[in-house]
């Protein structure tokens, strides 16, 4: 039983991440399909879309901007984001402060022992536009998967 916040830790930790298992599952001396050839065009509407889907008043990340800043302030921000967002595959850059974030661990609800670590979950706390960035090529990974049957039927 951990009884310190060092030993907490340590078992949520290991907990919530696991070491890796030690032989991998991807098949040797695999045959892959050839690459498709698709580009992906980041426009206006796409931002803006995205950003009503940010949900007001939830915890900001490191950087400290909230969704209700991007909400409120959209008409101002979409320019500037679409600027920054299409040059980010055309240039093969990525700002690197985007990659950080906060674990949170918050308590599960109605449980009736807190002292075990399947009673917390973390969350990640990202950085604003580091979010709805990889939101987007999110949105477009399931577009390319169902455009082109890239997994199997389930």
């Amino acid at each position: 039983e951990a009884r310190t916040n060092a030993e907490k830790s340590e078992t949520l930790a290991w907990s919530f991440f696991p070491p890796k298992p030690a032989t991998s599952s991807v098949p040797t001396n695999h045959t892959y399909p050839p690459p498709i050839n698709y580009t992906s065009t980041v426009t206006r509407e796409w931002i803006t879309r995205m950003i009503g889907k940010l949900k007001l008043y939830k915890a900001a990340g490191p950087d400290e901007i909230s969704n209700s800043v991007l909400i409120n302030c959209s008409d101002t921000l979409v320019d500037y984001l679409y600027f920054i967002f299409s040059a980010i595959p055309r240039l093969n850059a990525y700002y690197d402060g985007w990659l950080e974030w906060i674990t949170a661990v918050l308590r599960k609800v109605r449980r009736s022992r807190y002292d075990l670590a399947k009673s917390f979950r973390p969350i990640a706390l990202l950085c604003m536009f580091g979010k709805l960035f990889t939101g987007m090529l999110a949105e477009d990974v399931v577009f390319v998967c169902e455009k082109y049957e890239l997994l199997p039927a389930t």
